[in-house]
């Protein structure tokens, strides 16, 4: 939890919407679920700031600075007519299509091709002695992160949701990504990271291999 401003932006580089959180994962879920302008989304920023009055200056700040497009609130606010030092944003780590991607996902939709070829060209280290469940969720994961070209950062009620394990299965497989060094856990805000890199620990020939035969596939 924290205070934050963010901001999507579309391929363009221009604001769709400013807004605050105190959970950045939620308030992202949320949108993917239930906002229109999502499906022009390209990019996603955000910035911490100190105290939750400066969240709210900052909201009301860049909306009139930066105009969005889609923010109807605070835009002719005389709050936002002053001078404040800017934020320092960063991208969100996570693939911004993965969000709808997952929703939607299911094990039939995942072609042969890619569940034959991409998971026994993982690290064999990796996926030598790994439960069905594992193996399942692993190559999820990658389809997930968009044939894994970027990072996933989702919270534990997130990840069951889609992974048809249930609570507890979920829990045990995660538990057994994590001990591969698939997947680590970010205790602090509370949220799982999956890296597809991470599966080719010592050989990038490999992921790079990975990464190009799924986008062949699905081209």
């Amino acid at each position: 939890m924290g205070n934050y401003v963010y901001k999507y932006l579309d391929k363009h580089g221009s604001t769709l919407y400013v807004g605050r959180t105190n959970n950045l994962d939620k308030r992202m879920y949320t949108h993917s679920r239930e906002s229109e302008w999502y499906k022009d989304v390209s990019r996603y920023a955000y910035a911490e700031c100190k105290t939750k009055t400066d969240m709210y200056m900052y909201e009301i700040y860049y909306i009139h600075c930066l105009d969005p497009i889609y923010n109807k609130d605070f835009k002719d606010d005389e709050v936002g007519r002053v001078e404040l030092d800017n934020l320092d944003f960063v991208d969100y780590e996570y693939e911004l299509r993965a969000c709808n991607y997952i929703n939607t996902l299911s094990k039939s939709s995942i072609s042969e091709e890619v569940r034959g070829i991409v998971l026994p060209e993982w690290n064999t280290s990796v996926i030598l002695g790994m439960s069905n469940n594992a193996r399942s969720l692993l190559l999820t994961l990658f389809v997930a992160s968009n044939g894994g070209t970027s990072l996933i950062r989702m919270n534990q009620k997130e990840i069951s949701e889609y992974s048809n394990f249930g609570i507890v299965g979920t829990r045990k497989t995660m538990s057994e990504l994590k001990k591969m060094n698939v997947i680590k856990f970010n205790r602090r805000q509370n949220y799982w990271i999956f890296n597809p890199e991470w599966g080719f620990t010592g050989n990038k020939g490999l992921y790079k291999d990975a990464v190009n035969l799924y986008k062949s596939i699905n081209n």
